[in-house]
């Protein structure tokens, strides 16, 4: 497990207010955002978010935001830098829970990313429960995709779950 995770794992408090629970959703957010853009560019992690950075620090960006919740960067380049090296292995694993009529490579690239930083934050955040996860996951993929995707995201986190932390599902 990666030294990344230590943040993670220290994430979720049910006492937590919910201004602190609404940045982790948006830094979860923020960190989909951030692997799409890796996925689409051959920028490297470092560039992107040092670029991340610089946007969140911009006084457009702050003026914009002042209605929102500010994500918490050092849980963002948490998610990121835990996600991005494994990939391939995160794939596979999502690749095992598809349906046998879609393929990775019928995925669009944002609901890949989605999955990704579900899938790391289940096998690696583990004292976030997996409830969280797939609801802060299925969450973002409803802002951008039908119910029919939504249900995808469902499907395979929880498959993820049943395999991965089985003790944790009942």
């Amino acid at each position: 497990m990666f030294n990344q995770v230590t943040e993670i794992e220290n994430d979720f408090d049910p006492n937590l207010s919910r201004q602190t629970n609404l940045t982790k959703s948006v830094s979860r957010l923020a960190a989909v955002q951030i692997m799409y853009q890796l996925s689409m560019t051959d920028t490297s992690v470092v560039e992107v978010i040092n670029h991340y950075e610089s946007l969140l620090t911009s006084k457009t960006l702050d003026e914009s935001m002042s209605m929102m919740a500010a994500p918490d960067t050092s849980f963002v380049k948490d998610l990121v830098i835990g996600t991005y090296p494994q990939i391939e292995s995160i794939d596979e694993i999502i690749t095992k829970y598809l349906d046998e009529s879609w393929s990775i490579d019928r995925i669009d690239v944002l609901l890949l990313n989605i999955l990704r930083c579900g899938v790391y934050e289940i096998k690696d955040a583990l004292s976030v429960p997996p409830k969280v996860v797939i609801s802060e996951y299925l969450s973002i993929s409803d802002a951008f995709y039908d119910s029919k995707i939504s249900g995808l995201v469902n499907a395979v986190l929880d498959k993820v779950v049943n395999d991965l932390r089985p003790i944790e599902t009942n």
